[in-house]
C-alpha cells in the first residue's frame, strides 16, 4: 500500500510540475515574442516615418527659406498638403529655427500658419548634433493594440552642411502596424504552443514509459514473490514472512502455529488425469486453504503437492477448527471438465513453544506429516516427542536399506515347509532379515512397509530372487522354494524378465519356485498385474496365495487367477484357543475350498503338536512353525536336508 501511494504522489508531483512550467514556457514565451512583434513593428513604422520624413525634406530650399524669413511658396504649400492627405500617416508637421522657436505649423485639418512664439531649446540642442529622433507616443497603448504614432525629428541642415533648425512630424503608423502585428500574431500563440509541446509531449510519453515500466516492475516483483501456479506466496517470500512472525513472541497464552498440508497420491493423479488437471487441483487446494484460514494467516505452496500455514497467535483447539475447515473444503468433490476427484490429505501440525525459531517448528511439523503420510491418506498428525523417536528410527532403517546387499546388511533365512504326511521338509520359504548399520536385527514388519514407500523394495527382492534360487541349487531336486513379491515389482514392470533371467542363470527348475503374492495386489484388478501374473505361470513357477484370510479373501480371486495354493495365515491358529470348535469349522471350511480348487493349503504358524494332530485330521497339506523350526540360515538349512538324507532322527 505504501508503494503504491507514493507511486500516485510521486506522478502527481511530476505532473504538476510539467503543468507549471508549461505555462510557464507558454506565457513567457508568448510574452517575449510579443515584445519582439512589438519592436520589430516599431522598427518598421520608424523606417516608414524615416521615408515619409524624407518626402517632407526633399524640398529643402523652401524649408530653410521658411526658417530665416518666414516665407514660403505655393507649391510647397501644395507638396506638404499632399503629404498629410496621402503621405502614410503623416497628420502633423512643425518648423523650427536653430533655437527651436517654431515657425510653421501644418497639421491634418490643413490649418497652415506661422507657428507662434512656442520654444524647445532642449530639441534644438539635440538637433544641433544633427542626429534626427524618432519616438513612439503612447508606447504602452501602442502595446495594447492602441494608435500608433511616430514623432520624427529631423535636423534641416543648409548648403555647408550646418544645422540651422529642425523640422518635426507627427506621422500615424496604426495602420501598418496592425497589418504588421497580424501577419505575425499567429506566432505569438503558435510558437509558444510549440515549445510547450515540445516539453510536455516528451513529458507526458515519459510518464507514460515510467508508469510502464512500474507496472512492469510491480508485476516482476509480485511474480518474483509468488507461485506463478497457485498466486500465494512462494517458499522464499514466505520464509522471509513467517521468520518475522516467528521474530515476534506470541501474546499470551497463545502459541503461534504451523500446519502442513500434502495431497495424497498427488503424481499419480498428475499421470493418470494430465498435468492440466493436476494444476487445476493445486489451484483449488490453494484456495481451499485460503477460505479456511483466519486473516493475518500466511500460506504458501512449498512444494510440487504441498503447502505451509502459519496461523500466529494460535490455540490448540482453535488450531484443530482451522484443520477441520481445510479437511472440510478439500473432501468435497472438485470437477473440472468432465472429471470429477475428490482430494484426500495427509496433515502435520505443530504449536511452536515460547522461544521455537521458525526452522526448528517446520522441522517439528514436517515430522507429523511423515507420520500422518505413514498412517494413510486423510490423517492428521500434531507434533509430539515420541514422533522424533520414530522419525530417528524411521532414518536409522532408511540408511540401513541403501546398499543393504552391498554392505552385507540383508540376507535371507530360510523357514521350513513340512510335509503333513511324511514330516519331512518339502521345501524353504526364503525370508529377508535387514540390520541396521550397528547390527541390531530389525523386523520384517518393521521394515518391508518403510523400503516400499522408499521404492528400494524392488532393488531388495531382485537379489533375494536371485540368491534364493541360486541357494536351492544344491538342494535335493524335490524340494522347493518359495519367496515373496511385492506389489512394487509388478508395478516396475521387470518382473517377469527378472525371474526368467534368474532360471536361466541358476539352472533350476521352474516346478520347483513358488512365489507368494498377498491378494491386496489383486484389488485394483490391473490389467499389467494380470498379464505379468500370467506370464509368470507360463514360465512353470508356482503361485501361492499368502496370508489368506486377512484379506477380502475374495473367491473371485481363486476362480480367476491360476493360483497352485493358499498359505492359512496364523490368526487361524492363534484364535484357536478363544474359540476351538468354531475356529476348526472355519479351517475345515478352508481346507475343503482349498480341495475342491485342487489347492495344496500351508498352514502358518504351527508351534503345538496339538495344533499338528488337529490340522492333519482336518487334511491340510503343509506345516510352517516354529514348532519345526524358526526361520535358518543357509547353512543350517543346508545341514537340515543332510541330516533328513542320512535318515537321522
Amino acid at each position: 500500500m505504501f508503494e503504491k501511494t507514493s507511486g500516485y504522489q510521486n506522478r502527481a508531483f511530476v505532473a504538476g510540475v510539467t503543468l507549471v512550467f508549461s505555462l510557464v514556457i507558454f506565457f513567457g514565451s508568448q510574452r517575449i515574442l510579443d515584445q519582439n512583434v512589438t519592436s520589430a513593428i516599431q522598427s518598421e513604422a520608424i523606417k516608414h516615418a524615416a521615408h515619409v520624413s524624407q518626402q517632407v525634406l526633399s524640398d529643402g530650399a523652401q524649408i530653410e527659406s521658411i526658417i530665416r524669413h518666414g516665407r514660403t511658396s505655393p507649391d510647397f504649400l501644395e507638396h506638404l498638403n499632399d503629404l498629410l492627405l496621402h503621405g502614410d500617416g503623416l497628420i502633423q508637421v512643425e518648423i523650427h529655427d536653430a533655437d527651436g522657436l517654431l515657425r510653421y505649423v501644418l497639421d491634418e485639418t490643413l490649418w497652415i500658419n506661422q507657428g507662434g512664439a512656442r520654444e524647445d531649446q532642449e530639441m534644438a540642442l539635440k538637433m544641433a548634433r544633427g542626429a534626427p529622433l524618432y519616438e513612439l507616443l503612447n508606447p504602452e497603448l501602442a502595446s495594447k493594440g492602441g494608435r500608433f504614432v511616430i514623432l520624427a525629428t529631423e535636423p534641416v541642415r543648409d548648403a555647408n552642411r550646418n544645422v540651422i533648425g529642425y523640422i518635426q512630424m507627427t506621422i500615424d503608423q496604426s495602420g501598418t502596424a496592425t497589418l504588421f502585428r497580424r501577419s505575425f500574431e499567429w506566432l505569438i500563440y503558435a510558437i509558444p504552443l510549440l515549445m510547450v509541446l515540445s516539453y510536455l509531449v516528451p513529458t507526458i510519453v515519459w510518464l507514460f514509459l515510467r508508469r510502464r515500466n512500474i507496472k512492469t516492475e510491480q508485476l516482476v516483483q509480485h511474480l518474483q514473490r509468488r507461485d506463478g501456479l497457485t498466486g500465494l506466496m512462494n517458499r522464499a517470500t514466505f520464509t522471509e514472512v513467517a521468520h518475522s512472525i516467528f521474530e515476534t513472541p506470541a501474546q499470551t497464552p497463545f502459541r503461534h502455529g504451523l500446519m502442513i498440508v500434502d495431497i495424497h497420491q498427488f503424481r499419480t493423479i498428475n499421470d493418470t488425469l494430465g498435468h492440466s488437471m493436476g494444476d487445476a487441483l493445486l489451484r483449488n487446494v490453494a484456495e481451499s486453504i485460503n477460505a479456511a484460514i483466519r486473516v493475518g494467516d500466511i500460506v504458501a505452496r512449498i512444494g510440487n503437492d504441498e503447502f505451509m500455514v502459519v496461523l500466529p497467535n494460535m490455540r490448540a483447539d482453535e488450531m484443530a477448527r482451522v484443520v477441520h475447515r481445510v479437511m472440510t473444503r478439500l473432501r468435497r468433490p472438485y470437477q473440472h471438465g468432465d472429471t470429477k476427484i475428490i482430494c484426500r490429505l495427509c496433515i502435520g501440525t505443530h504449536l511452536a513453544g515460547p522461544d521455537e525459531l521458525l526452522d526448528d517448528a517446520i522441522q517439528s511439523a514436517d515430522v507429523a506429516l511423515a507420520h500422518a503420510k505413514d498412517c494413510g491418506p486423510d490423517t492428521v498428525t500434531s507434533y509430539s516427542t515420541d514422533l522424533d523417536e520414530r522419525r530417528h528410527r524411521r532414518r536409522k532403517i532408511e540408511a540401513a536399506l541403501r546398499n543393504a546387499w552391498e554392505d552385507g546388511r540383508a540376507f535371507l533365512n530360510y523357514q521350513p515347509v513340512i510335509d503333513a504326511k511324511t514330516r519331512r521338509v518339502a521345501g524353504f520359504e526364503a525370508l529377508l532379515r535387514l540390520r541396521t548399520t550397528d547390527g541390531e536385527l530389525i523386523s520384517p514388519d518393521e521394515f518391508i512397509p518403510i523400503a516400499e514407500q522408499t521404492s528400494t523394495i524392488c532393488g531388495l527382492s531382485r537379489v533375494a530372487i536371485e540368491r534364493a534360487l541360486t541357494c536351492a541349487q544344491d538342494w535335493p531336486p524335490d524340494i522347493f522354494i518359495a519367496v515373496n513379491l511385492s506389489p512394487a515389482q509388478f508395478r516396475n514392470g521387470d518382473l517377469v524378465e527378472t525371474v526368467r533371467w534368474t532360471l536361466d542363470q541358476t539352472g533350476i527348475s521352474p516346478d520347483r519356485v513358488e512365489f507368494e503374492i498377498t491378494e491386496s495386489l489383486l484389488l485394483d484388478e490391473e490389467p499389467e498385474v494380470d498379464a505379468q501374473f500370467a506370464a509368470l505361470k507360463a514360465l512353470g513357477v508356482s503361485i501361492a496365495m499368502d496370508d489368506f484370510g486377512t484379506g477380502f479373501s475374495s473367491l473371485g480371486y481363486l476362480l480367476n487367477h491360476d493360483f497352485d495354493k493358499l498359505k492359512v495365515d496364523r490368526m487361524f491358529l492363534e484364535d484357536l484357543k478363544a474359540n476351538p470348535a468354531r475356529q476348526q469349522k472355519i479351517l475345515k471350511s478352508v481346507i475343503d475350498l482349498g480341495q475342491q480348487l485342487d489347492l495344496k493349503l500351508t498352514v502358518e504358524g504351527v508351534e503345538t503338536v496339538d495344533q499338528v494332530d488337529m490340522l492333519g485330521q482336518l487334511g491340510c497339506d503343509l506345516f510352517q512353525g516354529y514348532y519345526f523350526s524358526p526361520p535358518i540360515s543357509e547353512e543350517d538349512a543346508r545341514a537340515m536336508l543332510a541330516k533328513e538324507d542320512t535318515g537321522a532322527a
